[in-house]
């Protein structure tokens, strides 16, 4: 995104669960949802739409099962490559 700020995802007609990573520019992770569930209709929004409680300014997206794998903490720290 191009600012931080507190933003949603929304897994509507996902077909598997996803770990969930917000953080800042500098790499720091802010908030962390572990094994996020989908919906596949829109009456379900309210129990698919997730949200960070702390700015960020991205956020990434991985099957289930990658923050336990990778040994991601609110500690850890992402380092950007190339966007």
């Amino acid at each position: 995104y191009d600012k931080p700020d507190l933003y949603s995802l929304w897994l509507l007609n996902i077909q598997f669960n996803l770990d969930l990573i917000w953080f800042d520019g500098a790499g720091n992770i802010v908030y962390i949802k572990q094994d996020a569930a989908p919906c596949m209709n829109t009456l379900d929004a309210a129990q698919c739409t997730y949200k960070n409680t702390i700015p960020a300014r991205y956020v990434l997206a991985a099957t289930t099962g990658f923050i336990n794998y990778h040994n991601i903490t609110i500690d850890s720290k992402i380092k950007l490559v190339s966007i």
